[in-house]
């Protein structure tokens, strides 16, 4: 009784082994093949994205070495640009010949200056107003009758307008400061602004309103 129950456990082992094979046989048959094609796909996949990902890390190299290169070109050219730097004076009562700072200059500088009335310039008497430095206070813009300075002008010459040429440019040496000069009798009113387009002629050469 004891060996015949027994084999019947051994014949209960031999059953579920042949259980375990077929599992281990389908997957081999099925699943296998199954996981098999999804990794060739993704293979494929991956080749695919490829172009998406963009160039290689040797190109890339060499796109960053390109821009650097432009990016200095572009430095070049700002380097060759006026710049503008502006300054609003109001004319008051003072004793005559007054002089009142502009712009102050560091290094050498080539500029445009152009005056424009915001308030009509008015004195008791001829006055006259020029623009430049000193030793040369009319060298940015020459010597200009009261009765000429009127409202919304532009202001180039001894003859302001509306529609003006724009002035030559002048260059500035030494850092010398930008000027203009009320002679004759004093302004009792009159307001300006002045703007000043500069670039750098030196590697220190700059511009600011004063």
């Amino acid at each position: 009784m004891g060996d015949y129950g027994l084999k019947e456990r051994i014949d209960d082992v031999e059953a579920d082994v042949a259980v375990v094979d077929a599992i281990v046989d389908n997957i081999h048959d099925t699943d296998l093949p199954a996981v098999k094609t999804d990794t060739a796909a993704i293979l494929v996949d991956t080749a695919d994205m490829q172009p998406k990902l963009g160039t290689p890390a040797a190109d890339v190299s060499a796109d960053i070495a390109a821009v650097k290169v432009d990016t200095a070109a572009i430095l070049v050219d700002t380097a060759t640009l006026y710049q503008k730097a502006t300054k609003s004076i109001t004319l008051s009562l003072a004793a005559v010949p007054v002089t009142e700072n502009l712009f102050t200059v560091t290094g050498e500088v080539e500029v445009i200056v152009i005056g424009y009335i915001d308030t009509a310039v008015t004195s008791g008497g001829a006055l006259t107003l020029e623009v430049g430095i000193a030793g040369d206070t009319a060298g940015l813009i020459v010597q200009t009758a009261v009765g000429a300075l009127l409202i919304d002008k532009l202001w180039v010459d001894n003859s302001p307008g509306t529609l003006e040429s724009v002035p030559s440019a002048k260059l500035i040496a030494n850092s010398a400061t930008i000027i203009h000069t009320i002679a004759g009798v004093a302004a009792t009113a009159g307001a300006i602004t002045y703007y000043c387009w500069w670039k750098a002629l030196s590697a220190d050469g700059a511009v600011a309103a004063a």
